[in-house]
């Protein structure tokens, strides 16, 4: 991860190792992503209670399992009636 400082001749950010400016995106607000962290569940493969992302990639870790990208997600629908009215995959 790239590390900025504030240049004062040039009133900006720059890398040090580099001495470029900081790219600021044109979308107008450059601020880091802060999330929140996740709200307490009991784990599906019965290992207790996980009260954080940490607990949550450890428990993972240890059941040999990962999270699922979105992209690798395809839905199936094993009602048939359901399937053809929204016009969605039937896997009979």
């Amino acid at each position: 991860m790239t590390r900025y400082v504030w240049n004062r001749e040039l009133q900006s950010f720059i890398d040090p190792k580099t001495e470029l400016p900081m790219d600021i995106p044109d979308r107008g607000v450059c601020a880091p992503l802060i999330q929140s962290d996740i709200t307490p569940y009991m784990s599906p493969l019965g290992t207790g209670e996980i009260s954080g992302r940490t607990q949550r990639r450890e428990d993972l870790k240890r059941a040999g399992c990962r999270e699922v990208d979105p992209s690798e997600f395809k839905p199936t629908f094993k009602n048939e009636k359901f399937a053809r009215k929204h016009g969605l995959p039937f896997e009979g």
